[in-house]
């Protein structure tokens, strides 16, 4: 047990890993409480001293908490921590006034408090984050850890908690046990960045990773290499999503059918469309409304063409230009005579292998019967 006598001289020694002060002035909030205990559990433990300042000048309890019994706050912290976290609190009563000694012990396995927040005590340096934290959450299909509120004293991590994706997770162990070794923490960052926004780019991956671009790139190219993403085909800059094989073992094939079926065509109808309203439209054109190549752009309205929506006027080279067929169809009726083969209405459900069928339509297609709760596609020229 603590005495006045040997809690004077730890005040008189400052704070250091394993003693921390916490003022009460305020008086002090639960969840700040709670935070330090949690801190201090998941280093080496220690004590935490409520009534003294941050420079080692004491000031006491406030009366709320001074009249308060000790096991009530041993209680507290119990019912505020995952796993429950036992200490022991004392009162001991100084000429400044009444201060609180909690003894924390060190914490077998990570502590965090009850709303999510995993905190590691540190003093004069900023923490960064830990990779094993960073793939335990990924492993176990959940966010990645938020370090957004690290200070220059305290690496403060939230693990975001809720219903895991288990399908996400039985994807990784198997393509770990098909690649006979541990996926590295830049593929798992990158894979559920994929599952949670469909598609990346190098920027962006590079980002993510804190590695640069060239790695970035060479961790997708793997990716790719294993099946496990594939290219955008019709992106200017390289651009990825998550392959066929994991859409379907997460059980959403028609979600990668949508992604790679709609690309060619909402191109296709954006291009009606601009010639629609500006009455012709040339190679480079089309290559910057579609945001590809030239050759890319070639290969499309040579596509339309042969299907009889475009005739192309002009010598040929930079001189040519494409406009719509008297008899081709107005954008909305190209939309509709699509719909029978691409399934725009929300309840169907379209196999993986069937996306070659996408964009396999003419224009002489008859009108269908109108759909349900149809996607409506919407297009800002």
């Amino acid at each position: 047990m603590i005495t006045p006598e040997i809690l004077i001289k730890l005040i008189g020694d400052g704070e250091t890993l394993t003693v921390e002060f916490k003022s009460d002035r305020k008086p002090l909030p639960e969840n700040e409480l709670v935070d330090a205990v949690v801190c201090l559990a998941n280093k080496h433990g220690g004590k935490l001293v409520i009534g003294v300042e941050d420079d080692g000048c004491i000031t006491g309890l406030n009366q709320k908490l001074a009249e308060s019994s000790p096991g009530l706050l041993s209680a507290l912290i119990a019912s505020k921590t995952t796993p429950s976290l036992s200490v022991e609190t004392a009162m001991i009563d100084l000429p400044e006034g009444r201060v609180a000694v909690i003894n924390v012990p060190t914490a077998l396995q990570l502590v965090s408090t009850s709303s999510g927040r995993t905190l590691i005590r540190r003093l004069d340096t900023r923490g960064k984050p830990q990779g094993l934290i960073y793939s335990g959450q990924l492993r176990t299909g959940h966010p990645l850890p938020d370090y957004s509120a690290t200070t220059n004293s305290n690496v403060i991590v939230r693990l975001p908690g809720g219903k895991a994706d288990l399908d996400f997770v039985k994807i990784i162990l198997a393509e770990e046990r098909r690649l006979k070794r541990l996926l590295t923490l830049d593929e798992l960052i990158l894979l559920n960045y994929l599952r949670q926004e469909g598609e990346i780019n190098i920027v962006e991956a590079g980002r993510l990773t804190q590695k640069g671009e060239s790695n970035a790139r060479r961790v997708l190219e793997e990716l790719m290499e294993n099946g496990l993403v594939e290219r955008i085909k019709t992106a200017r800059q390289r651009e990825y999503h998550l392959s066929a094989s994991v859409y379907r073992q997460m059980g959403r094939p028609a979600a990668y059918v949508r992604r790679r079926g709609f690309e060619e065509l909402q191109m296709e109808q954006m291009i009606v469309q601009y010639i629609s309203k500006h009455e012709r439209i040339t190679r480079t054109q089309t290559a910057d409304l579609c945001r590809i190549n030239v050759r890319q752009a070639t290969y499309l309205l040579s596509k339309l063409t042969h299907r009889g929506l475009l005739h192309q006027m002009g010598i040929g080279g930079r001189g040519a230009y494409y406009i719509l067929t008297k008899d081709a169809k107005a954008p909305v009726d190209l939309i509709e005579d699509a719909k029978p083969h691409i399934g725009l209405t929300q309840n169907t459900d379209i196999p993986a292998s069937d996306d070659s069928k996408v964009s396999n339509f003419n224009s002489d297609t008859k009108p269908q019967p109108e759909q349900k709760d149809p996607i409506q596609l919407k297009l800002d020229l």
